[in-house]
């Protein structure tokens, strides 16, 4: 049936289905429609598949950082960055410079880790493999984190090359460049001592002594720089390296201004771990009694020596720094011992057999010319009193006031805050 309304014209359904012409019209459009959709739906699914390995991709260089850089120099060069992952895996990496230009990729780090660069010159590239064939040539210290680093310099000076791209690094560097000059003497006084013969003394002596004061300048420069600049990471890396040159309430206060961005990370473990171990002496502490029989056989009770000054100093026969400082405790001895002042000294020994312990100690007090008394740890005393004072390091000196209260504790004989102290008490009577 056909009709018009309008300007539309209108097929009834039986005429539709039974009108061959038509149905045959239908069928083409019906397939060309099904063909236009599928091909619609292939692009859909095209795109999204291109999108997802866009996305993947941009995950995977999220999770990666890229350390690359271009070193002017001449001569074949390889590079190797090692580090310790905060997951605790050893991880190294090596390539060949390329017309000086190398580049590392890493996996970003949850947590920034040291690593250590260093630079191995290629003397015959037919034997690279071989390590009698190579020679080192330098190294230098860097962060490793979540950002990408670019690294310049040259080959001769690569101690000196600037590592750009976080603040981790930029405050590294910024103290290396402002210490440039005591770095460089430390290290060619070092080249220095190790080509010298032993037959000259007078000569060794002197790059000695040379060394120590390049070596308390750099100190200084390094507790100005945790300092002024607490936040750093690198005050962390720093504080880390050198306990022993600080009072032990110093260090806990010096910890106690860190950063807590950084307070947590691995850097800062033996920071931590140490500050804990300083806790139980820190001033102001009463100090553990200990008891037992000193080298005489005479007993021995740290209590009985309240209302004296009294200083504990934990060494060994073994310990050179301790031998070394001997002359200086005995100065200090003969010094201020009319004013209440005793050294009591914890020795520890390392042979076999007590009767051995005994000698190795008595041995190197007599040649030291040692008059105090003296117990051996465990051996002579109720306790293990290393243990007890948390004693990491040798020599370690604990001065207590007259109540048996901690004044201060000092690790080796790197500081002049025990002699200030005593001299302090001697003209005032307080600490």
């Amino acid at each position: 049936m056909k009709g018009r309304k309008g300007n539309c014209i209108i097929l009834s359904l039986p005429q539709l289905v039974t009108s061959p012409p038509t149905l045959r019209k239908f069928q083409d459009w019906e397939r060309s429609s099904i063909w236009f959709t599928n091909r619609n739906n292939m692009k859909r699914i095209n795109l999204g598949f291109i999108l997802l390995l866009f996305a993947l991709q941009s995950l995977a260089q999220q999770d990666s950082i890229v350390i690359k850089g271009k070193l002017k120099g001449e001569g074949s060069h390889r590079l190797t960055l090692s580090f310790q992952s905060g997951e605790g895996k050893k991880e190294t990496h090596t390539q060949e410079l390329l017309a000086g230009k190398f580049s590392f990729k890493l996996k970003r780090q949850k947590e920034p880790v040291l690593a250590w660069l260093q630079l191995t010159p290629i003397k015959d590239e037919k034997r690279v493999d071989k390590r009698s064939n190579e020679t080192i040539a330098s190294g230098t210290d860097l962060f490793v984190f979540r950002s990408d680093l670019q690294v310049s310099g040259t080959l001769k000076d690569f101690d000196r090359i600037v590592i750009e791209g976080d603040v981790e690094n930029e405050g590294f560097m910024a103290y290396k460049k402002s210490a440039q000059n005591l770095l460089a003497e430390d290290l060619m006084l070092r080249g220095q001592m190790m080509s010298v013969s032993k037959a000259d003394s007078l000569l060794l002596r002197e790059l000695i002594r040379k060394g120590q004061a390049v070596s308390m300048k750099i100190i200084a420069k390094q507790k100005a720089y945790i300092s002024d600049y607490p936040d750093a990471l690198l005050s962390c890396y720093l504080l880390g390296r050198m306990p022993n040159f600080y009072t032990a309430d110093q260090y806990i206060s010096a910890y106690s201004k860190l950063s807590d961005t950084y307070k947590q990370t691995g850097i800062a473990a033996k920071v931590r771990q140490k500050v804990e171990s300083l806790k139980s002496t820190a001033a102001g502490t009463v100090a553990l009694n200990f008891k037992g029989s000193d080298q005489n056989g005479l007993p021995f009770d740290l209590s009985a020596k309240r209302g004296k000054v009294i200083l504990l100093d934990f060494w060994g026969s073994w310990c050179i720094p301790c031998r070394a400082g001997n002359p200086h405790l005995k100065l200090l001895n003969a010094k201020y011992k009319e004013m209440g002042f005793e050294i009591i000294g914890i020795s520890t020994e390392h042979p076999k057999t007590i009767e051995e312990r005994r000698a190795a100690s008595a041995t190197a007090m007599l040649k030291d010319g040692i008059d105090w008394i003296n117990l051996l740890n465990k051996d002579d005393t109720d306790i293990d009193v290393v243990k007890a004072y948390q004693i990491t390091g040798f020599p370690t000196k604990i001065l207590l006031d007259k109540d048996g209260k901690v004044v201060l504790r000092v690790t080796a004989n790197a500081t002049n805050d025990l002699d200030l102290a005593l001299e302090r008490y001697s003209k005032t009577g307080h600490f």
